[in-house]
């Protein structure tokens, strides 16, 4: 009994994130707004920025994204001033967020 009373409980607990993601409003565990994408959560305090720009000034905490093939990546930027800095190569600039496979 006690395990479907913490079952109920805690998918209680995500039926209004649920919700209000979809709506496209605030949530409990961050923003999905243009600056976010729809479909990568991210905490408010990492700033979307979209597809990686070879030629693009990075600043710490930016998230972009980054396709290798059939791989995408979101990377998170760990300094200001990053500029022309691959990230799938550069470790010191760059921390990998995900790696998804596109054509599941």
């Amino acid at each position: 009994m006690a395990d479907r009373e913490f079952s109920v409980a805690f998918g209680r607990a995500f039926e209004p994130a649920i919700a209000v993601a979809v709506a496209g409003s605030l949530t409990p565990i961050g923003k999905l707004t243009k600056g976010n994408p729809d479909w990568l959560w991210i905490p408010d305090y990492l700033n979307w920025q979209g597809d990686w720009v070879v030629t693009g000034v990075y600043d710490d905490r930016d998230v972009v994204l980054y396709r290798d093939g059939d791989l995408i990546h979101a990377f998170v930027s760990k300094q200001n001033h990053n500029i022309g800095n691959t990230p799938t190569t550069a470790y010191a600039w760059w921390t990998r967020l995900i790696q998804e496979n596109w054509n599941k």
